[in-house]
């Protein structure tokens, strides 16, 4: 901080300082985590390391409140993640024997598809713009989850509900 403040003693400390120490210690705990994980190459190492060390430059613009970042890919992630997982499930049990786990497997894909649709809403900035004021692009995310997660649960339910029946 003190090396920010003297490079340019006319900047203020909030937002502008406060935002390039907070962006550049960031930078080093994902750098960190990566090098952890042997994920970081030496090119990612460099670029990470040069973004820290220099004074100013993007550490100082990138700013998640002033909205340079932007959480579109998140919709469109967890539309991915959901179509895996039904994937996931059909790989598993390559010859599925009971009906729930096609139930589980389609209702993974249909709630991908929910999602993947969900990501158009981006294209249109006002609407998009609204959800991002009202802060609910985290509830739809989580209440796709947790529906997904009740649908699961139900299908187990009615299926083993279905096994005692039969026996």
């Amino acid at each position: 901080m003190l090396a920010i403040q003297a490079a340019d003693p006319s900047l203020p400390y909030y937002p502008v300082i406060s935002t390039e120490v907070t962006n550049k210690a960031n930078a080093k705990l994902y750098l960190s985590i990566f090098d952890q994980f042997g994920l970081a190459n030496d090119g990612m190492k460099q670029n990470v390391t040069d973004y820290i060390q220099t004074v100013g430059g993007a550490a100082r613009t990138d700013n998640a409140v002033a909205g340079n970042f932007t959480l579109r890919p998140l919709l469109y992630d967890s539309a991915v993640f959901l179509f895996c997982l039904g994937l996931l499930t059909l790989v598993n049990t390559w010859v599925p024997k009971h009906r729930y786990i096609w139930g589980s497997i389609f209702s993974r894909w249909l709630m991908a598809i929910v999602l993947g649709l969900l990501t158009l809403l981006a294209n249109n900035d006002s609407d998009w713009q609204r959800i991002q004021d009202n802060a609910v692009l985290g509830a739809i995310v989580a209440v796709a989850f947790v529906i997904q997660f009740a649908v699961d649960y139900g299908l187990i339910w009615v299926a083993s509900w279905r096994q005692k029946r039969i026996q």
